[in-house]
């Protein structure tokens, strides 16, 4: 049977998705890959972590735009998967005055995925959106989500 994810274990996952070595965030990759595939990732308890994380600014946004950014295409099942994160993230991301470096990136990688998958964004995403308007660099994005 596959690993089991407690709460410590997906804050470890969270965590390894920002870290600094290479190794670290491979290792990370391939947990999301397995336990998406074995529909065993806890996708709104991840998206949580790193909504906060993201909001005290952990590490370096771009690492874990990366590590998502290889899970994505493996298959829909992965794509949505990462829609799911995504949206837990971005619902628990508290805003701040000055907008993430590589921020846009996970907006854009956010877009590609909904677009392959024909998914439409939820009410309580549009209002994370409304909020994020604050951001001009994010405006273009944002209105392509929206409509």
């Amino acid at each position: 049977d596959f690993f089991h994810f407690d709460q410590q274990s997906v804050l470890f996952l969270a965590t390894s998705t920002f870290n600094k070595e290479k190794e670290v965030r491979a290792m990370a990759i391939e947990v999301l890959i397995t336990a998406i595939d074995r529909q065993r990732l806890p996708v709104q308890d991840l998206g949580h972590f790193l909504g906060i994380l993201m909001s005290h600014t952990y590490g370096p946004l771009g690492r874990l735009e990366d590590v998502l950014g290889q899970c994505r295409d493996i298959s829909s099942k992965h794509n949505h998967a990462l829609i799911q994160v995504i949206n837990h993230m971005l619902l628990n991301y508290a805003i701040g005055e000055k907008m993430p470096t590589n921020f846009k990136k996970l907006i854009e990688l956010y877009y590609d995925l909904l677009h392959k998958e024909s998914q439409e964004i939820s009410v309580e995403m549009k209002e994370v959106f409304e909020k994020l308007m604050i951001f001009k660099s994010l405006q273009p994005i944002l209105k392509k989500l929206s409509n």
